[in-house]
């Protein structure tokens, strides 16, 4: 009876650690290996009034708000979208803190 209480246990034990392995393979994927978003689906949909305001002689232009665009996440958010081609209206409370940021995506990405 013992034996069986002990490999049931183990096999239980064992189920545990293969759940946590494959979670943790799961996320390493998900960040490193899997090929980024398309962010552009998430862009106004065909027929909207926003598609027509999008469309710019045949090419698709994308544009973002970014809010507390001079500061932490907002900042960063703005650098990485800035960094894949998006067009962004960059939107701060501080005006001197945003023309600095304005200045730093100037130099990094605009040609």
């Amino acid at each position: 009876m013992l034996h069986l209480l002990c490999a049931a246990a183990w096999f239980i034990g064992l189920a545990g650690v293969l759940y946590l392995v494959a979670k943790a393979l799961l996320e390493i994927w998900k960040r490193t290996l899997r090929a980024p978003a398309d962010l552009r689906r998430f862009g106004a949909k065909a027929g909207g009034w926003a598609s027509k305001l999008q469309r710019s002689s045949r090419t698709l232009t994308r544009h973002l708000v970014v809010t507390g665009a001079s500061d932490g996440i907002g900042k960063e958010y703005a650098l990485q979208l800035a960094a894949k081609g998006f067009n962004i209206f960059l939107v701060s409370r501080t005006e001197s803190k945003l023309q600095s940021v304005v200045e730093e995506i100037g130099i990094l990405f605009v040609p």
